[in-house]
């Protein structure tokens, strides 16, 4: 009597293929998590608040947020503002009279009302116009003047080009920036510590050999004129009227950002190739959290989508060289044709992050194989870097459950087709599916045939097959009972046959070696 047991799996039209298949790899998913809004250097204006609502005082908000640094005072300066530039044309008013001087020093009242000035500008003297030269510095009357309708403190000049630059006291102009950086509805120590650091940023920008100090909007500090003025912040601007912030004597660049995500950034470590700067270090952020932006929602991406937000192909894997601070200054994109650097700024910006205090995890899972006898194991490699991960399973259109915990390695013996997944935080791996052949033995007594088929299952019927001149022909069929077992009573004739089960939906075809009858 001979035992034969099944080593080839028979799949799809029956092309054999052996168990050490190549390993099947589902392609990595990569979740970013993260939190904060804006670059993170300084103060954080939800932080602020969060202090404010704990009770502290200006003073020691700033000194917080800028250790080192020391409140002074300072005497009434202007600050020029490029409102904008390169228009085609622009409209200066006014509800009262106001004055224009030219280039020459020639100086002209003009009536209540709008102006517009193109590349030229004429004024009306009796019946004659009278062609002024280039910049164009407009001065407020009674009333403050406007530009293209909205209002603005002190006056306007109009350059070659026309760029327009507004002329203001300090002091007006924070009355623009304060409510237009932070809500005038926060509380009056918050906006008393916002008037403190824009008016240091402020005096800390002034540039008098260049043509303005700063612009309007978040390359400098936002400011959006009379517009913007409420009496909350302008009691905060008038409450620390003067004060600024000094180190060693001199302002300080005091920075400031929306969200820190509950750490603020070391200059260094938001912007590179930044010389450290004492008082701009990384401090802990602790009433940051109430902030929307305090945690952000994982983005999950695919390494297709990943690599075309970064305008990369072929990603295989990412990681981000993170400062002691938790925020991130480069990251390494692993491709199939190297590794290319981005600048954490670059990063973000592609990617569209609030800011650069975020980590990368990565969900990857592969199987040492496609198919397996049942029984017989499946090694799958697990990776969730930087992620909690867990391991899931399901028969191909059922339910997902949860399997042990991930390891790097993990034997699996699916009892039937069976698909893995590796999931954390909402995200997962494309399922990789291993399918499963049952395990055949067959025994030969005389000229009959007698077996075992595990698993067992409902409907699966093994059949004889005998080799006639090339092919194999079903001649028999048997049913196999609940153990498993099956038995061909009557005698075959002299010949070559096998043994075989059909595939069904959760198992493979299988067929036994040749067998010879003689």
């Amino acid at each position: 009597m001979s035992a034969i047991r099944l080593f080839v799996l028979l799949i799809g039209v029956f092309a054999a293929c052996a168990l050490g298949a190549d390993a099947l790899a589902a392609p990595p998913v990569f979740v970013v998590t993260g939190g904060g809004n804006g670059h993170g250097v300084g103060m954080s204006q939800y932080g602020a608040e969060g202090f404010a609502l704990h009770g502290y005082r200006y003073q020691r908000i700033l000194a917080h947020y800028y250790p080192g640094t020391r409140l002074s005072r300072t005497p009434e300066r202007d600050v020029r503002v490029l409102l904008l530039s390169g228009a085609s044309s622009v409209t200066i008013g006014s509800s009262a009279r106001f004055r224009v001087t030219d280039a020459r020093g020639r100086s002209f009242v003009l009536p209540a009302g709008s102006q517009a000035v193109n590349r030229w500008f004429a004024v009306k003297l009796r019946r004659k116009r009278r062609l002024l030269a280039m910049p164009l510095r407009f001065q407020p009357g009674a009333q403050p003047l406007t530009l293209d309708g909205a209002a603005y403190r002190g006056a306007l000049t109009v350059e070659p080009g026309l760029a327009v630059v507004n002329t203001v006291p300090m002091e007006s102009y924070l009355r623009g920036v304060v409510p237009a950086e932070m809500p005038s509805s926060w509380l009056r120590q918050a906006l008393e510590t916002q008037a403190v650091a824009a008016r240091s940023y402020a005096l800390s920008e002034l540039r008098p050999g260049a043509g303005f100090d700063v612009y309007p909007d978040q390359r400098s500090q936002m400011y959006l004129g009379i517009g913007a003025e409420r009496a909350s912040s302008d009691e905060a601007v008038a409450r620390t009227a003067g004060q600024i912030l000094t180190w060693r004597g001199a302002v300080a660049q005091t920075f400031f950002s929306s969200s820190s995500g509950g750490r603020t950034a070391a200059a260094a470590d938001a912007w590179p190739g930044a010389r450290p700067v004492p008082y701009l270090r990384s401090v802990a952020d602790p009433y940051d959290r109430i902030s929307p932006y305090h945690r952000w929602h994982p983005l999950v991406l695919t390494a297709a989508r990943l690599g075309a937000r970064l305008g990369l192909s072929g990603v295989r894997d990412v990681a981000a060289d993170t400062a002691p601070s938790g925020w991130v200054r480069r990251v390494s994109v692993e491709t199939k044709s190297g590794t290319r650097s981005l600048a954490a700024t670059e990063f973000a910006g592609r990617l569209g992050l609030r800011s650069q205090s975020f980590r990368i995890g990565v969900l990857s899972l592969q199987a040492s194989a496609g198919s397996t006898v049942f029984g017989r194991p499946v090694l799958l490699h697990e990776l969730a870097r930087g992620l909690h991960g867990s391991l899931q399973l399901r028969r191909p259109g059922g339910r997902w459950h949860s399997a042990p915990a991930v390891r790097s390695w993990l034997a699996v013996r699916p009892a039937r087709t069976t698909e893995y997944r590796l999931a954390a935080l909402g995200a997962a791996t494309d399922p990789v599916k291993v399918d499963v052949a049952p395990e055949l033995d067959v025994s030969r007594h005389a000229r009959r045939l007698l077996g075992h088929v595990r698993p067992g299952a409902a409907g699966l019927h093994v059949v004889v097959q005998r080799l006639l001149a090339g092919s194999w022909l079903t001649i028999r069929s048997a049913s196999i009972g609940r153990t498993g077992d099956f038995r061909l009573n009557r005698e075959l004739p002299v010949g070559t046959y096998r043994v075989k089960t059909a595939a069904t939906g959760e198992l493979l075809a299988a067929a036994s070696p040749a067998i010879r009858v003689s």
